[in-house]
């Protein structure tokens, strides 16, 4: 099943959000196509004479990657969650022989917990800011911070049971960025929320108040003890540096989400096939006309010297427009290029994509309908390239 989601990010950027579930297990292997179109007013001046292919795909970033495994907080508390009994068998690996392998798998399980609880705490958070209730919103933001405090508490202590007598430099590094992590992502979610609940539930403002303060004091001080870095009121440029460090926090948790992908250019022997037979085609052409002048009017003559000057610029042309024609005719019957997907080193996949510009008469019906969906008056829609 394909969900597609668009979002404007600014003036000149547009995500097209593209998900896809495979469901039916029975199949393990799934193949499908997927065809985006889209109309641009001719007032922009963008077209097949204007933009090549190689202006699109200068202009557009695809990356694919997985979707985070969905797990709410109350399941992340639970005795046999199945994401800290992966991290729990995966430390117990790394400590018994650390070697590269067990490594790789152990930093590829604290990523996937780091995601998997910013999910929750994100469904979460769209709970609480749906609920309008301000007894049941109390109740519910209660148990998020034991959910929240027992996630964490399950997570270090996983780690910090077995190094009591090590300094916290010694732990492991995926590890101290993986906490540092989720408690930077509790702190940003928990800010959005204390904003929310101040605005809606006026009546239990303080009872909000003392559930932050009861959190956040022990989590400080066990922030600072561990040397994470800390946002400080009034101290900008510590603050500065503690946005840089959460930036670079994400990027390292949500690494293992994206898959790595090798793109080649699809079309490269194709082409130059058919670019082989144009010349050939040309040359055909070329050396019966030099033949058939020679065998009439001999070597060496006026004739034959014209003939060969003629037929080779002709030649020209035809090898040039040959090669026009089967440069088109190549774009609408491939793809332009084709990437194979890796997982952890392991070829999970391929894909193939592709761009041109179309005719209008080419657009099937259905996509003509959706286009016209909203238009009081279809004949008064601007010319479009597509």
């Amino acid at each position: 099943m394909l969900n597609i989601e668009t979002k404007k990010h600014d003036q000149f950027t547009l995500e097209l959000k593209v998900g896809y579930s495979h469901g039916d297990q029975r199949f393990p292997v799934s193949d499908f196509v997927m065809n985006t179109w889209v109309f641009i007013p001719d007032s922009l001046y963008i077209n097949q004479k204007t933009y090549t292919k190689s202006d699109f795909y200068r202009d557009t970033r695809s990356h694919i990657r997985l979707m985070t495994p969905i797990y709410s907080l109350h399941e992340l508390v639970e005795a046999d969650c199945q994401p800290f009994q992966l991290l729990a068998a995966s430390w117990e690996n790394y400590r018994q022989e650390t070697s590269l392998e067990n490594r790789k798998e152990l930093e590829h399980q604290l990523k996937m917990l780091g995601n998997i609880v910013r999910s929750a705490l994100r469904s979460r958070g769209r709970a609480l800011a749906l609920e309008r209730d301000s007894g049941r919103a109390l109740s519910l933001l209660t148990e998020t911070f034991q959910d929240i405090a027992f996630v964490q508490s399950r997570l270090r202590t996983l780690f910090l049971s077995e190094n009591k007598t090590k300094s916290s430099a010694e732990l492991p590094s995926d590890f101290r960025k993986t906490d540092a992590y989720i408690a930077c992502t509790v702190a940003f979610y928990l800010s959005k929320v204390s904003t929310m609940m101040k605005e809606h539930h006026r009546s239990i403002r303080e009872a909000v108040q003392n559930l932050f303060v009861s959190y956040f004091e022990p989590e400080q001080e066990y922030l600072t003890a561990q040397g994470y870095s800390v946002p400080m009121l009034r101290e900008k440029l510590r603050n500065q540096e503690y946005l840089k460090q959460m930036s670079a926090l994400r990027r390292f948790v949500e690494s293992d989400l994206y898959l790595f992908v090798r793109k080649k250019n699809n079309t490269f022997l194709a082409q130059q096939i058919l670019f082989m037979l144009a010349a050939g085609l040309s040359m055909i052409f070329a050396t019966i006309v030099s033949f058939s002048f020679q065998q009439t009017y001999g070597n060496f003559t006026r004739p034959l010297f014209i003939a060969l000057v003629v037929s080779y610029m002709f030649k020209d042309r035809i090898k040039d427009f040959l090669r026009y024609w089967f440069a088109n005719k190549l774009g609408s019957k491939y793809y332009d290029y084709r990437t194979k997907l890796d997982m952890r080193g392991k070829y999970i996949g391929q894909g193939k994509e592709g761009f041109d510009f179309v005719n209008e008469t080419r657009i099937p019906e259905e996509v003509k309908n959706l286009r016209m969906q909203g238009e009081e008056d279809p004949d008064s829609v601007p010319p479009e390239s597509i």
